[in-house]
């Protein structure tokens, strides 16, 4: 483990020093940022001071909802959003000049979870299932999750409500039947009896949970903004992987999470972050896959017309 943290301290280091547009300069950043663990090495790089140290005034908003978070960026009002990979390729298919020049979080780490009295999957038809808003993540998960164990969506009423935090207090107060919900929930849930109908790691093993996405202008004209970004970023993704506490207090001071559920977030999602920015390109696809043949996209997209592969390639030939 040691040996993997100085390789990559090592790595990070000359990635940034031969850079020479990489000099501090004050700059305004907004980060639009989701309700989730999976926003840590953000998070991380806020709370250790690394953006301030590289000139980079960052102010970070935190987004209940991904399709908001990307009007945001869309709109920019952002200039980097962290967000899951169904809204910016909507964006891409609807005509919008937006890229993801990096992969933030590679992991499955959802479970549909119901009321005790629901047994199968097959049980939630005319029932309740939350899920955050129309074309976000848990919509297009959850869509797929029924189609693929024999429900049409039609069979069920989607309910849209919000974040993890508000789907996992509206399935405990029986205002739901079910919802999609988090690895950090996974223990609360399994205390409160609630029922794990599909661990989704089991029907989709890899997932680009979270990516980096931004508008075209960030990787031209103010490429050099998203490089003080980015360089901040792996400062903090490098650090909450050497040290715990980093995480959590990170965790807790950036999403106001109790210490249990962020020491649980914590250790449920540390290994999803990629060194490299690699994106999980098989999720990528099929979530191409199935936008298109539900009518979300109206045309086919390629990786290519999504993701700015320049970063990744540069980091990965060092």
């Amino acid at each position: 483990m040691k040996r993997t943290l100085a390789s990559f301290w090592a790595l990070l280091c000359v990635f940034l020093a031969d850079a020479p547009f990489l000099q501090a300069q004050k700059t305004r950043l907004t980060i639009a940022l989701q309700d989730s663990p999976d926003m840590l090495p953000t998070l991380v790089a806020e709370h250790s001071g690394y953006f301030s140290r590289e000139g980079v005034e960052a102010r970070q908003v935190v987004f209940r909802s991904g399709v908001q978070l990307m009007q945001s960026v869309i709109g920019g009002d952002a200039q980097i959003g962290i967000c899951s990979a169904p809204e910016p390729i909507q964006a891409v298919g609807a005509g919008a000049r937006i890229k993801v020049p990096w992969g933030n979080s590679n992991l499955m780490p959802f479970a549909v979870v119901s009321r005790p009295e629901i047994r199968t999957i097959q049980d939630l038809k005319g029932k309740k299932i939350a899920i955050s808003s129309p074309g976000s993540l848990t919509d297009f998960l959850t869509r797929y999750v029924l189609k693929n164990k024999g429900l049409e969506p039609a069979q069920v009423n989607l309910l849209s409500i919000g974040g993890v935090s508000t789907r996992f207090a509206a399935l405990m107060s029986g205002g739901v039947d079910a919802s999609l919900i988090s690895a950090a929930y996974f223990p609360r849930a399994k205390e409160s009896k609630l029922n794990f109908l599909l661990m989704l790691s089991d029907v989709i093993p890899e997932w680009p949970l979270s990516v980096v996405c931004v508008r075209e202008e960030m990787l031209g004209p103010r490429e050099t903004e998203f490089r003080l970004f980015l360089k901040s970023y792996l400062q903090g993704l490098a650090r909450l992987k050497a040290d715990r506490l980093a995480g959590i207090q990170a965790l807790r001071k950036g999403l106001r999470f109790d210490e249990k559920t962020a020491a649980e977030a914590y250790d449920a999602y540390v290994k999803s972050f990629p060194n490299d920015g690699h994106v999980a390109e098989k999720g990528m696809e099929m979530m191409f896959e199935q936008m298109l043949d539900s009518g979300i996209l109206k045309r086919k997209l390629s990786l290519a017309d999504v993701i700015d592969y320049r970063f990744q390639k540069e980091f990965q030939q060092r």
